[in-house]
């Protein structure tokens, strides 16, 4: 009865010991696949990103400026000190700070419009679409 607990708990020992080998194994072959599918990502990402329409385009509406982004600015300005005026306030300080806090929420209000008009993903965003398409490609 002993020699045969000893002998099962011995078999389970080895099995328990083969299992995990395998998956430390595994886990390694994923952590190399892993490491190449980077070197890769990094050898070719200038390259993918250029050519993808969408990352381009995003690209090119953060660096692009029209005749609207110099009017924003002056106009929010304009705009937030006729609110004020409005409201009535008597201190001038305390005129020039709430229209310039104004004027620049107002301005970021109309990047974020102009931003969302171009998409609605972010650089970052279709980046890591751009990573998995790779990864789906090269097998990594």
């Amino acid at each position: 009865m002993v020699s045969q607990r000893a002998y099962l708990y011995d078999r389970f020992v080895s099995l328990n010991d083969r299992f995990t080998d395998l998956l430390n194994h595994r886990t390694k072959q994923k952590l190399m696949i892993e490491k190449t599918f980077e070197k890769k990502w990094a050898d070719n990402r200038q390259r993918l990103l250029q050519e993808d329409e969408e990352y381009q385009r995003i690209l090119r509406s953060y660096r692009k400026h029209n005749w609207a982004d110099a009017l924003v600015a002056p106009a929010a300005l304009i705009g937030s000190m006729e609110f004020v005026a409005w409201l009535g306030v008597k201190s001038q300080v305390l005129n020039f700070v709430i229209s310039l806090v104004l004027a620049i929420v107002f301005f970021f209000v109309f990047l974020y419009f102009k931003a969302v008009r171009v998409s609605r993903k972010t650089l970052d965003e279709v980046e890591q679409r751009i990573k998995e398409e790779y990864r789906q490609k090269v097998g990594g």
